[in-house]
């Protein structure tokens, strides 16, 4: 039966005192608003594109497939301006770029967007995402993230609060979680290192993670054909074994070589992944042919301007060839920077122009490049 003494969150049966995982009025309340999520008064759906959708996906909740469908959503210039997200799409007749959920740009909402990008494997666009809350931590004052920054120009709004919690919260949980990849599961002593990294990066280094008392320090580095995962354990009291998994993201079309690891596709890109039990240090290696990765210019927004930074919003395998959908202001020509199957790890360069006509209300338009792999 319930004793009084033990608290609100138990239940004490005998001498057995179990912890409530749930409870029917939660569950109750749980069940209730669901029914009601992104609906109208009238019982119809919310039809309007908002980046409040990247907070179900940061926490990977959506089907894989719709997922990274609404990721390369997320990742027009609708939602994305080159400082952050807005909450509601430009699109919108709603649209205002001053008020909070109208429009104006929340490096909190951005960091759910970044984080969104990453669990459904659009790294590109989580990176784009993640750069644009880490310049708000120094554009406008040292170490400050605004609360809130205009929809149209880079300016904090009058009415931000100078430096705010939430903001800078949200440079850490991408980074963390996003990027390397780091899931801890402290009661069954595992980590999970994912790293999705950046085409122009080799290398990551991270210290110091804890898995319950312990610390752990990694090391991911990247060469042509191999990814490479260097793990040291802290001394802890108990020298019991961890479990390290290794999951790195792979270029797209590349294949995994040996039998060492286990291959998961998803619609962005490829997953090797293996595992080890680490007692102090350990390495492990993925290696694989090679495959198709990008690399945009990076375009630092000026205090006060509108946006230009040209973005991509997916990345996809079709039938044996490599496409990529990007977004560029109208009329423009970009460079843009190929690893590809036959490159050997070297970048090369193509030439991009974007569409001329049918802007948006920013000024973007869309295109689309396909290569195959005996593209020269």
């Amino acid at each position: 039966m319930e004793n009084p003494s033990a608290g609100a969150g138990a239940l004490e049966v005998g001498a057995l005192q179990i912890g409530i995982l749930s409870d029917i009025y939660m569950s109750g309340v749980w069940v209730a608003a669901l029914e009601r999520f992104a609906l109208l008064q009238d019982g119809s759906v919310n039809a309007s594109l908002t980046a409040w959708t990247a907070t179900a996906m940061a926490f990977g909740v959506l089907d894989q497939t719709r997922g990274a469908q609404m990721a390369a959503t997320l990742a027009t210039s609708n939602i994305m301006t080159d400082w952050g997200a807005r909450p509601l799409s430009a699109s919108s007749a709603l649209f205002d770029p001053l008020p909070y959920n109208n429009g104006a740009v929340w490096p909190f909402v951005t960091g759910f967007v970044s984080l969104a990008q990453y669990q459904y494997h659009n790294a590109s666009a989580g990176t784009f995402a993640l750069d644009a809350i880490v310049r708000t931590t120094f554009d406008h004052a040292l170490g400050r993230n605004p609360e809130v920054i205009s929809g149209r120009l880079y300016k904090p709004l009058d009415t931000a609060v100078p430096q705010q919690f939430f903001a800078t919260s949200m440079v850490l949980t991408p980074l963390i979680r996003g990027l390397p990849g780091i899931d801890v599961d402290a009661p069954r002593r595992t980590i999970r290192i994912a790293p999705q990294l950046p085409t122009e990066w080799d290398s990551v280094v991270v210290d110091n993670v804890p898995v319950g008392p312990e610390r752990v320090s990694f090391v991911v580095r990247r060469e042509h054909g191999a990814m490479h995962l260097a793990v040291v354990r802290a001394n802890g009291a108990e020298r019991i074994a961890l479990r390290v998994i290794f999951a790195p993201a792979m270029p797209l079309g590349s294949v995994v070589e040996g039998d060492q690891a286990m291959v998961q596709r998803t619609d962005g890109d490829i997953h090797a992944a293996m595992e080890r039990f680490v007692v102090e240090r350990a390495i492990l290696t993925v290696r694989y042919a090679d495959g198709w990765s990008i690399v945009v210019p990076t375009v630092r927004p000026a205090i006060g301007a509108r946006s230009t930074a040209m973005r991509v919003l997916s990345e996809r395998m079709v039938k044996d060839q490599y496409v990529a959908t990007l977004e560029g202001l109208a009329g423009s020509t970009h460079t843009v920077q190929l690893r590809t199957p036959s490159s050997r790890g070297v970048l090369r360069s193509i030439s991009v122009t974007f569409p001329a006509s049918g802007a948006n209300a920013d000024g973007y338009t869309s295109t689309t490049i396909t290569l195959s792999r005996d593209t020269p």
